[in-house]
């Protein structure tokens, strides 16, 4: 099992605005699957996470993930591999 930052805040605002991830994910255009990982601490947030997850809950993006999760290298697949997009900032 991957290493893991634990479950992020934003499960919680999730549930309080009454959001599964299903549908949230499919409402901000990414996989199900990526959301999941994201949320749960497994998978550093994408761009489009870092971007339309607090436009959709209207939140900021540090009240979502905790600081540390949010200081890890963007990383997305290229083929069968990843690749680190850039350092990420918090904003």
């Amino acid at each position: 099992m991957p290493p893991s930052f634990g479950p992020q805040p934003a499960i919680e605002i999730l549930q309080q605005q009454r959001w599964t991830i299903s549908a949230a994910a499919r409402e901000i255009g990414v996989k199900r699957a990526h959301l999941n990982g994201v949320i749960h601490g497994y998978v550093t947030p994408s761009l489009v996470v870092r971007e339309q997850l607090p436009k959709l809950l209207n939140r900021p993006l540090t009240d979502l993930f905790n600081e540390d999760f949010l200081k890890l290298p963007i990383r997305y697949r290229r083929g069968d591999r990843f690749v680190h997009y850039r350092q990420a900032s918090v904003r």
